[in-house]
């Protein structure tokens, strides 16, 4: 390994120190999401609707969603 990408990692390996102390702010963050958060999202949506008198979708048309189609 050269001394830049040595360097770099080492840096690298500050920085997260920093974030996780709380000393410094990410510079991104990411959010994962649960199968069971989408379940809930698509149930609330779902109230929604009903409550409003549109229908629903259909269990196929949901699990279509699950599946990308």
């Amino acid at each position: 390994m050269n001394k830049e990408l040595s360097n770099e990692l080492l840096q690298s390996g500050k920085e997260a120190a920093a974030i996780e102390r709380g000393a410094a702010k990410p510079s991104r963050q990411f959010e994962v999401r649960t199968t069971n958060d989408v379940v809930l999202a698509r149930l609330a949506r779902l109230r929604t609707r009903l409550a409003t008198g549109k229908a629903g979708p259909t269990v196929e048309q949901l699990l279509d969603e699950d599946r990308g189609e």
